[in-house]
């Protein structure tokens, strides 16, 4: 059995193959010791013949590598290479990162129809995948979290914000609630306009998936239909797992 690991600049989720969940789920600070906490029985009741890991944060990376060669369990780091479903059409494929890469190979695994992937997570992207599978053009803005906090790092008189659902714009009446208001909408036009672009500059209608853990405070502002796939880019570990297989 394989386990596969996706980290997050947010969080770390642990998938069991063989249970078809996610197992764990560990927030962004990861240390040795909470991995530990987390896999030593696990480990013990469990074989693992190896770990597949999509990362996107070096420190995280490393914490995993130590931990599973202690175990003498090979760990195997997905990049642009490690797949063949998608042909990856850019100057520096190298420069993908791996979540972005397991989601076009989930993507691909589906019907094979030209695709728009929405994944807002820490930042936002807009991935374009073609009915051939070929992945040439991406947009990358900040996330609803990172717009939050570069309001709060720099402006003085801004305190820290966390995301609720935001109340009308004629309904706000206080500092907190204009922020928060005013941030989830102009995330949500940004990403309808975004989508909106990429149609018109292709002249095609696509089909879209959302994905990422901020999609629930975004979705009900989008205009148009999508499918939600909730864990997107575990859906690409585990198509990756089953071709090396």
């Amino acid at each position: 059995m394989n386990l596969l690991i996706d980290v997050g600049n947010t969080l770390t989720k642990i998938f069991d193959e063989s249970l078809n969940k996610v197992a764990f789920i560990l927030s962004k600070k990861i240390s040795k010791n909470e991995l530990s906490s987390c896999l030593d029985n696990y480990l013990k009741e469990n074989k693992i013949s190896e770990v597949l890991v999509s990362s996107v944060v070096p420190f995280v990376s490393q914490i995993l590598k130590d931990y599973f060669n202690e175990k003498s369990i090979k760990v195997c780091f997905v990049d642009h290479s490690s797949q063949d479903l998608v042909n990856i059409k850019i100057e520096s494929p190298e420069e993908l990162g791996s979540d972005l890469v397991c989601d076009l190979v989930a993507s691909a695994s589906l019907e094979n129809k030209d695709t728009l992937i929405i994944d807002l997570g820490t930042a936002s992207k807009v991935l374009y995948l073609n009915k051939n599978n070929q992945f040439s053009y991406c947009a990358i803005i900040p996330g609803l979290e990172s717009s939050l906090s570069v309001l709060s790092n720099s402006t003085a008189l801004l305190d820290r914000y966390s995301l609720t659902k935001p109340k009308k714009l004629t309904e706000c009446k206080h500092t907190n609630d204009v922020v928060i208001a005013s941030v989830i909408y102009s995330h949500g036009d940004a990403i309808n306009g975004l989508v909106r672009r990429f149609e018109n500059e292709l002249g095609i209608k696509c089909k879209k998936i959302l994905t990422g853990g901020y999609a629930n405070f975004i979705k009900q502002y989008l205009d148009f239909e999508y499918e939600e796939i909730e864990y997107l880019t575990l859906n690409g570990l585990s198509v990756i797992s089953k071709r090396r297989k």
